[in-house]
């Protein structure tokens, strides 16, 4: 099982082409709104995250996603 803190640096480093160079990507940024990721660049990274983690992410739960606190929350429960 992995642990929430693991979940978040692997999240932050698969969006660190988004962010500023040499900025780290907090926890409580929101996906769409701040990252301006589009919702196929979302699902891109849950694909990578399944990938990584070897698990299987519910499409209907996306939604729920906003931050990355949100996302690697999730994962964390998923593995």
């Amino acid at each position: 099982m992995a642990t929430y803190d693991e979940c978040v640096a692997r999240i932050q480093h698969l969006l660190a082409e988004s962010a500023a160079q040499g900025e780290v990507v907090q926890e409580d940024v929101d996906l769409i709104e701040e990252l301006g990721l589009a919702s196929l660049d979302v699902m891109e990274l849950v694909e990578q995250l399944e990938d990584i983690f070897d698990i299987s992410f519910p499409i209907n739960e996306l939604g729920d996603v906003r931050t990355i606190a949100d996302l690697a929350s999730r994962v964390q429960q998923l593995t």
